[in-house]
């Protein structure tokens, strides 16, 4: 009899010691964000704290916002996807082709692209949720397959020529900001309204929780798995469009370095406002912090490198910031 009401205390322990650690890692992880903003404007208070560099950044991750808000979906479900930079650039590749070299509108070449990206996707479900392949080596092949692909159809060649119907579409303005960011906005909102709102949502948190619990509850677990890469998709060829859009033309392996960013912030993201949790909005505000991190490092004057190095420290410090929420 005396053991009875002292068996919920070591659970309430260790949930009591999961959100101290949660709270700490949120707090020093907007801590570091606060830092990094005094610094930049510290040591270029000409140029960092200004309207203009504002708009600069986030225009600068136009790309990584829509990226961004796919993977977040393939996140939560408990999922990885190493293809979808390869899905960028193959999609890209034909929404160019389709329009400077096969005549189509615009539209038809938009809607090509996104469908490349969604049969990519499919595979990608396929092979995870039914082929019971893991989604590691799966995506990493089939992103090879699509860079491929990619080089082949394009011949390894600069293309040129894009119509200004194409290019407005990621460098076109409104309201002071590019079409590509309300491109990007308009998918995050999308994403956000889908994980929040709707029952595909509730059951993707509840199979990134637990899945032999999802499973057994009766959920649609490889169905919803699948459909997670499928919207991965589908969102890296509208990544692809608009990427092409902004740099005014296709070039051979163009979202070669869309890989990491994209993870980094999504990881960056659920530690520190997203308590643990993968979620639109954090991955939002995690793109940003990226996008804030390349500009400051790259306004100080210092390589490549550096932001490589940067970009690296913050996904592995974001994910064993994460972890503190387990």
């Amino acid at each position: 009899m005396s053991s009875s009401p002292e068996a919920p205390v070591g659970p309430r322990r260790r949930l009591s010691g999961t959100s101290v650690r949660g709270a700490l890692a949120t707090l020093g992880g907007l801590a570091v964000m606060l830092i990094t903003l005094i610094v930049f404007a510290a040591l270029r208070p000409d140029a960092f704290p200004t309207w203009a560099n504002v708009q600069g950044i986030l225009d600068s991750v136009t790309v990584l916002l829509i990226l961004g808000a796919g993977l977040t979906v393939v996140l939560a479900i408990g999922e990885f996807d190493l293809s979808f930079a390869a899905t960028t650039g193959l999609s890209g590749a034909v929404a160019v082709l389709a329009v400077v070299q096969w005549g189509w509108p615009v539209w038809l070449g938009v809607a090509a692209a996104v469908g490349v990206g969604i049969i990519v996707g499919l595979g990608n479900g396929a092979s995870v949720a039914y082929g019971r392949a893991p989604a590691f080596i799966i995506t990493l092949a089939i992103g090879s397959i699509a860079l491929g692909i990619e080089r082949f159809i394009s011949n390894d060649k600069v293309i040129y020529g894009l119509p200004e119907s194409l290019i407005s579409l990621g460098q076109g303005k409104i309201l002071g900001f590019s079409t590509g960011l309300w491109v990007a906005v308009f998918v995050t909102v999308g994403v956000f309204v889908l994980m929040r709102f709707t029952t595909y949502g509730r059951r993707v948190q509840a199979i990134g929780s637990n899945r032999r619990a999802a499973d057994l509850a009766g959920l649609a677990v490889a169905r919803s798995r699948m459909m997670a890469f499928v919207i991965m998709g589908g969102i890296a060829g509208l990544g692809g469009v608009i990427l092409m859009a902004k740099a005014s033309q296709y070039f051979p392996n163009s979202a070669a370095g869309l890989l990491l960013s994209p993870y980094a912030a999504a990881f960056l993201g659920a530690a520190v406002i997203g308590r643990g949790r993968f979620g639109a909005v954090p991955t939002f505000v995690g793109v940003v912090y990226i996008g804030v991190l390349q500009n400051g490092i790259t306004m100080l004057g210092q390589p490549g490198w550096v932001v490589l190095l940067v970009q690296g420290v913050v996904l592995a410090a974001a994910v064993l910031l994460a972890r503190q929420f387990r």
